[in-house]
């Protein structure tokens, strides 16, 4: 009976969403919560169908829609026999069919009844083939919007990047992969075969919007849903804001810091771990938290008109300082006058430095393989690597800005390809990557300068 009632479920799931009860009434009564074992939360705005199954073949049917909280709760249900689902967009993105149950009612009953999106490594399964359990692959997946009208956008293209490590002319080498897609009319994007618990780079594009790209992590053989809302990319300023607070990983408020949105140049204090940014235009922006002896924190918010969206961020990975030690041996004063700068740099500048005894250091072949471990940049080709910064190019101003190359503390005036045939990666000493104005050491900013790489040689 139970198959029947599926597929009478399924059939009548579009008029459900009308979110009707039928002139049936009685004593019977069921509740319970939905939620979402992927995102690991509960699911809000999910459909919740009851479908009674009369004796005479006939079907009665009766909705209600979840709250914030993920609750549910039919009352005056008459006694009999039903099944049980939800219908939510998740589903879909997720590529899965509503979960589900039968159920007896009798008069005057109160059941609870939990319902939920499977956890991430069966929806991997169900999404993308039947993949083995024990595979490391995983699945990503989500909606694209356009974040002022609400509406799905199609035609955008995602790409997800990541770096594996392969056996190279008989030499261990990160070999950059990418998977792409393009969003159908729903706007929704699926994409399997991602490697779990890599640095995974999610980047979307679509004419006349705002390109978007942030850092994501999928657990190994299982998913992650994201979904996008993408801004105008000619509105610079709006009416959202996002208030926040910044906290330690003991719940302890940060006293000082800063908070940046790097794709509109906008940085604000962080005071007794309170945040606020105004003006923002609609759609899905990635935040940095930086606070000094820490490792920078990203987060992800979704910018509204009206009430202001509220983010809390967790400050961890408090930087290792290791004890000092000495040093004997013959001294080469350029070079450490040359370390001595990097070290000034890093107490109050943001990037990623590779010293002397770095693993990428010793086993690079060029300057943009050491690049490919650097935070906020993106490896595309031997010759050519993009930063976070320069993703949105163009500043508010109007002005091009461009990813600036440093040779030995001062400006090198050709490409990357052209550094990399001047200097030899087995000569370099240092590196120091940037990924966007605003973590730039203030000696180097210039307002045409959207990253900077500083590569310094052993003189």
């Amino acid at each position: 009976m139970f198959g029947h009632m599926r597929s009478r479920l399924r059939f009548l799931a579009p008029a459900l969403f009308v979110a009707a009860s039928l002139s049936a009434q009685g004593t019977a009564r069921v509740r319970g919560l939905v939620f979402d074992s992927v995102a690991m939360e509960p699911l809000s705005a999910a459909v919740v169908q009851l479908a009674l199954i009369n004796t005479s073949g006939g079907q009665q049917t009766f909705s209600a829609t979840t709250d914030s909280a993920g609750r549910y709760d039919f009352s005056t249900l008459p006694a009999g026999s039903y099944g049980i689902g939800f219908q939510h967009a998740a589903l879909t993105a997720l590529g899965l069919d509503s979960p589900l149950r039968a159920l007896r009612l009798a008069d005057g009953a109160t059941l609870d009844i939990n319902l939920a999106i499977p956890p991430g490594n069966q929806v991997r399964s169900v999404a993308c083939g039947g993949a083995p359990a024990d595979s490391s692959d995983g699945l990503v997946a989500g909606y694209i919007f356009d974040a002022a009208r609400g509406a799905p956008l199609s035609t955008a293209n995602v790409t997800v990047h990541w770096l594996e490590l392969a056996v190279v002319d008989k030499k261990f080498k990160a070999v950059p992969r990418d998977i792409a897609m393009t969003t159908g009319d729903d706007g929704a994007f699926r994409i399997c075969g991602v490697a779990g618990e890599a640095q995974v780079q999610l980047s979307v594009a679509h004419a006349g919007f705002r390109p978007f790209s942030t850092e994501i992590a999928i657990p190994p053989g299982g998913a992650l849903r994201r979904d996008v809302r993408l801004a105008d990319s000619a509105v610079a300023r709006g009416t959202a804001s996002v208030s926040g607070r910044a906290l330690h990983s003991d719940g302890s408020v940060v006293a000082t810091g800063s908070v940046l949105l790097p794709d509109l140049s906008i940085e604000v204090p962080i005071a007794n771990g309170q945040f606020t940014l105004t003006g923002l235009p609609q759609g899905t922006w990635p935040l940095e938290v930086r606070v000094i002896g820490y490792e920078p924190q990203t987060v992800l918010i979704d910018a509204v008109d009206g009430a202001p969206t509220h983010a809390v961020v967790k400050v961890g990975g408090r930087i290792q300082v290791l004890d000092a030690v000495t040093v004997f041996g013959k001294a080469n004063t350029a070079s450490l006058k040359t370390l001595e700068g990097i070290a000034d740099r890093r107490r109050t500048a943001f990037g990623t430095t590779f010293l002397p005894g770095n693993s990428w250091l010793q086993s690079a072949l060029y300057i943009s393989d050491v690049l490919q471990a650097a935070r906020g940049f993106r490896y595309l080709s031997m010759d050519s690597v993009i930063a976070r910064g320069c993703i949105e190019a163009t500043s508010i101003l109007g002005t091009q800005r461009r990813l600036k190359l440093y040779l030995e503390g001062q400006p090198f005036l050709g490409d990357l390809s052209e550094l990399q045939h001047q200097v030899q990666a087995r000569d370099v000493l240092a590196i120091e990557a940037y990924p966007d104005p605003q973590s730039i050491p203030a000696i180097w900013r210039s307002n045409d300068a959207c990253a900077l790489v500083a590569v310094w040689t052993k003189r």
